[in-house]
């Protein structure tokens, strides 16, 4: 055989390995349809304050778009994700669960992004980033910026909205002009 012919096999091996790996791991977040979910009252608690139903959480619980383990704490944090937002939930180990999942706590975690001229990317970062720091620190938000476009994100709507116009007042505010000092004068 040809090595073409070799190397073509062993990409499409490669292919099926990666595609069994995928449907695999999506089995292995899924918990069966017959496991049971229990909302512990802290979770009922958290999830009045925040907002959360009990619907949404026990279709994040059915099938998470992500999880990740807290050895630590002994639990698992799985996140759906809906339009602007995601829908994180706390569950015991083990997971996925055979018979019943404990619901820890739940919370709704917003996100935005826009976009800013890219001759107002330097005057919104600033100077050593203080511009950027200064609006993360003020409002609480986590803001991330790749080129012109602004990743706001945080645990309300309301922080998101402070930090859109945190950053709108600043993209759109005039460059201040530095005075001249004229040293021939003198």
């Amino acid at each position: 055989m040809s090595a073409s012919l070799w190397i073509t096999l062993a990409v499409v091996a490669l292919v099926i390995a990666l595609a069994a790996r995928k449907l695999t791991r999506q089995d292995e977040t899924a918990v069966q349809p017959t496991t049971s979910v229990r909302i512990t009252q802290h979770a009922r608690q958290r999830m009045a304050l925040r907002g959360v139903t009990t619907a949404e959480v026990e279709a994040t619980v059915a099938r998470p778009d992500r999880f990740r383990r807290d050895h630590v704490m002994n639990s698992v944090r799985l996140e759906a994700d809906h339009q602007d937002r995601v829908l994180k939930v706390w569950v015991t180990e083990p997971w996925p669960a055979a018979a019943e999942v404990v619901v820890k706590s739940a919370a709704w975690h917003y996100r935005t992004t826009l976009t800013v001229p890219p001759d107002a990317v330097g005057r919104l970062i600033g100077r050593g980033g203080r511009r950027i720091e200064s609006v993360r620190a003020e409002t609480g938000a986590h803001i991330r910026i790749d080129r012109d476009i602004v990743t706001i994100s945080a645990d309300s709507a309301s922080t998101i909205d402070h930090a859109q116009q945190r950053i709108a007042s600043i993209v759109t505010s005039p460059l201040r002009p530095v005075p001249v000092i004229d040293h021939e004068r003198r």
